[in-house]
């Protein structure tokens, strides 16, 4: 059935949601929704804690809205390659979440993204991407190995915090800042070298990656703050500056 309210009907073609038709907005899903091949925007929790394991978002969409998707019971998912931009939370919480396909075309990944999405084994980010917002995937346990591709710049506040198995990470040298806590607690980390074109590194953004043996910190960095302490393990320091960086009493602190 179809009904028609004004800017908004229920269901189109028996695909269990209420969407904008003005804009081609879905604006609220079940478990059971089919998203129609015309929606281009998937509103705001839109589908929060609907039980699902899985659900086929079209390619025309180009927005997946904050919260759309939080507390899901998915456990994979394709974002197509015509959206540009994921909200913050927008699978915040989908606990049983094990794979995510990431498309070229998606500029920035928001705070709180993927934060807890505890069976998450790996993330290739692709170069389309710029930044990467604070605790984007905070607290994903799992996750063993994450691909950075060139042209990201910024890594944010406790992005990859409590990733308690990620045990390696290239950072391409296209990154120019690391945020505060941006791998704190990072325990399976064994080894980091600092692209040479940052030249901030967050206060913390190492701490307690007690595993971590080896760092290389690049000529571009002036100054380190609590950034590696309570990395117990900590076995090979490499400055690249003629002029060590000015370090703060706690910076390697034990």
């Amino acid at each position: 059935f179809c009904t028609i309210f004004s800017m908004y009907h229920v269901t189109r073609d028996q695909c269990n949601a209420i969407i904008e038709t003005k804009t081609n907005s879905l604006i609220l899903g079940c478990k059971n929704t089919t998203i129609p091949d015309e929606v281009k925007v998937i509103k705001e929790s839109a589908f929060s804690s609907c039980s699902f394991k899985s659900i086929l978002i079209p390619s025309n969409v180009i927005e997946i809205e904050d919260y759309a998707f939080a507390w899901c019971n998915l456990t994979s998912i394709t974002i197509p390659k015509n959206v540009t931009h994921i909200g913050k939370d927008a699978f915040h919480g989908c606990y049983f979440l094990e794979s995510i396909i990431l498309n070229n075309g998606i500029t920035a990944i928001e705070d709180h993204s993927f934060q807890y999405c505890e069976n998450l084994a790996s993330i290739i980010i692709p170069d389309s991407v710029k930044t990467i917002g604070k605790e984007a995937f905070d607290d994903c346990t799992s996750l063993v190995s994450v691909t950075l591709n060139e042209g990201i710049t910024h890594i944010g506040d406790f992005t990859f915090r409590n990733c308690s198995n990620l045990q390696s990470i290239t950072l391409p040298e296209s990154i120019v800042n690391i945020g505060k806590g941006a791998f704190e607690g990072c325990t399976s980390l064994t080894a980091i070298n600092i692209p040479s074109n940052v030249s901030s590194i967050g206060d913390c953004a190492f701490e307690s990656c007690t595993n971590l043996s080896f760092v290389r910190i690049p000529s571009t960095v002036t100054s380190i703050a609590e950034t590696f302490q309570y990395c117990t393990g900590l076995a090979t320091l490499i400055i690249e500056a003629e002029t060590p960086p000015t370090l703060s009493s706690y910076a390697f602190s034990k």
